[in-house]
This record gives structure tokens, C-alpha cells and sequence, in this order.
């Protein structure tokens, strides 16, 4: 999978479903391996624009992520009416799970409503190993974070996911 991140300008862009399919082409990308993350606030900056870029890009078969949710406007009106199938849980609400005597509330309700809207939960900001099993019993299975390795230039990234 990978994972690129839209700013809400570049999501205002007139160019930038042909730019993506372009670049997939050069690249030999399956669509379906694509990921594109935009916060709710790029979303809120612009709705109707946003929903339409959105829409032409899943035309595309890529996926679309709501990244940092909870940090934002945080709407569960933007789960319902923007195509995206993916929610990333900011770190904030990632912190409290695993750590002993406290509930991770916040991160439990994300998890209902990503459920709710039939979407694929990412916690973002996994920093201790005691998370990774918390946040499996609370059905996310997938996460990223320093726990799992710090950022890495371009050559030790093929290095580690080689070995």
C-alpha cells in the first residue's frame, strides 16, 4: 500500500485526478494499492468541491482516507457523505489505550462509529508495545508509529520491509 497524503489545495486542483492517474501509470500502480489522506479540515474548506474531487478520485479505484480524525471538525457528517473508506485515529485519542487504569473511551467510540460506517480503522501514533494488543481487542488491526519503527529515508524503508 501506499500512502500519500492531499493538502486542501492540491484537492481543489482541476488537474489532479489526471495527475494521479498519470502517475499511477508511470509508477505501475495498482489503484486499488493507493491510498490518498485528507484531514476534515481540508474537507470542511471547501465541501461540495471536495466531495466531487473525491468522488472522480474513487472512480479511479483508489482508496481515500480520513486522516487525523477526532482533531478536526469531527462530523460523523463527513463519514456519511464523502466516499471515504478509511478512518485514521489521531494519536491523541491512540495514547490513552494500553496504558494501565485508564480507558481509552474516546478510541472505543471511534471504533463504533467507524464500525457504524462500515470503515477501515488505522491508530495512528503507536509509540508502545502494550497498544498493539489494546488496540486489537478494540478491533483495529491496523496501526503506525514509532513502536513499530521511526521515520526512514527511502533506502532503509526497502531495507526493513525486506528483511
Amino acid at each position: 500500500e501506499v500512502t500519500v497524503n492531499l493538502s486542501s489545495t492540491q484537492l481543489r486542483a482541476p488537474h489532479l485526478v489526471n495527475e494521479v492517474r498519470e502517475a499511477m501509470g508511470a509508477a505501475g500502480l495498482d489503484p486499488t494499492t493507493l491510498l490518498l489522506e485528507i484531514t476534515e479540515t481540508a474537507l470542511a474548506s471547501d465541501t461540495d468541491g471536495s466531495f466531487g474531487a473525491l468522488s472522480r478520485l474513487r472512480s479511479l479505484g483508489v482508496r481515500i482516507a480520513l486522516d487525523d480524525f477526532g482533531t478536526g471538525y469531527s462530523s460523523p457528517h463527513y463519514l456519511a457523505r464523502f466516499p471515504v473508506d478509511t478512518m485514521k485515529i489521531a494519536k491523541v485519542f491512540v495514547d490513552d489505550v494500553g496504558a494501565r487504569g485508564r480507558e481509552p473511551k474516546m478510541a472505543r467510540a471511534m471504533m463504533r462509529l467507524a464500525e457504524v460506517f462500515d470503515l477501515r480503522v488505522i491508530a495512528e501514533g503507536i509509540e508502545r508495545a502494550e497498544q498493539v494488543p489494546a488496540l486489537i481487542e478494540l478491533g483495529c488491526e491496523l496501526g503506525q508509529g514509532n513502536h513499530f519503527s521511526p521515520p526512514l529515508p527511502p533506502d532503509e524503508v526497502e531495507r526493513l520491509l525486506s528483511a
